[in-house]
């Protein structure tokens, strides 16, 4: 299938797309727009792909807080985007691409939740909240065009190597439970009309089956150690980056000196 990469920063959008038709040969087509725009972005993207079939739409577009934060210490810019982004943007990508699926009798949907969404997370509050928001969407669009020939899949990942997770050594090294981007993406695409509602990752759904089985009150406990343990971890390394960049400063002060 030939692909349609739609995200903030072209370079790095033209730099997949080359890889992609390199590998794949495949064409592929390049929209730069920021989601947290609004309204006008949407017209772009429209304007752009309105004479294309889309087979697939994957809603993979999402922010979150920087490290885990308690609410009031998240800047309200932030919560801005996290509302926009996440919540808009597959609910308008979704509305303005499923009509000519349902025309065709063919398509597929993909919805990335999150695994946050599976019980309360303190400290990832609003975060949670918004893939709770896409969960829902996904499995009340899954009942309504169920009729349609339309596979609409709702996937709830736990911690997945990206940038988003940059924050914290933990979540940056490689295992079983944490898997690169790419080894997720592979295990997930599989799962792409076998299940409605997945994980898209099989150790992430033990994992799934394991906090579904925890009282709320105490996965809300856990969560808070183990998000107060990666918010430490996420300070420790902005201190580290303040210092040097203050070391790198007394060293160019020092040598502006000599001279």
């Amino acid at each position: 299938m030939n692909i349609v990469l739609i995200s903030r920063n072209l370079d790095k959008l033209n730099k997949a797309a080359a890889v992609i038709e390199e590998d794949y040969n495949v064409q592929t087509s390049c929209i730069a727009v920021d989601f947290s725009v609004g309204r006008d972005t949407y017209d772009l993207i429209w304007s752009s792909i309105k004479d294309k079939e889309i087979g697939v739409l994957v809603n993979n577009v999402g922010v979150m807080y920087d490290h885990p934060q308690l609410f009031l210490d998240v800047p309200v810019d932030r919560l801005w985007q996290i509302v926009n982004i996440n919540v808009a943007a597959a609910t308008m990508m979704t509305h303005m691409i499923l009509p000519q699926m349902i025309e065709r009798g063919r398509g597929a949907v993909v919805v990335i939740s999150s695994g946050a969404c599976s019980q309360i997370t303190p400290q990832m509050t609003v975060y949670a909240g918004t893939k709770s928001f896409l969960d829902y969407f996904a499995r009340a669009l899954q009942y309504e065009y169920k009729n349609h020939g339309i596979i609409i899949q709702s996937l709830r990942p736990f911690y997945v190597n990206t940038k988003m997770t940059r924050y914290s050594k933990t979540l940056t090294s490689h295992g079983f439970l944490v898997p690169s981007a790419e080894i997720y993406a592979k295990h997930a695409v599989a799962t792409l009309g076998c299940s409605g509602r997945t994980t898209g990752y099989w150790p992430h759904t033990i994992q799934m089956w394991i906090s579904n089985m925890i009282p709320e009150w105490l996965w809300m406990w856990g969560a808070t150690r183990l998000n107060t343990a990666l918010r430490r971890q996420a300070l420790e390394r902005l201190g580290r980056k303040d210092k040097m960049k203050s070391s790198d400063s007394m060293n160019t002060i020092a040598d502006s000196m000599k001279s």
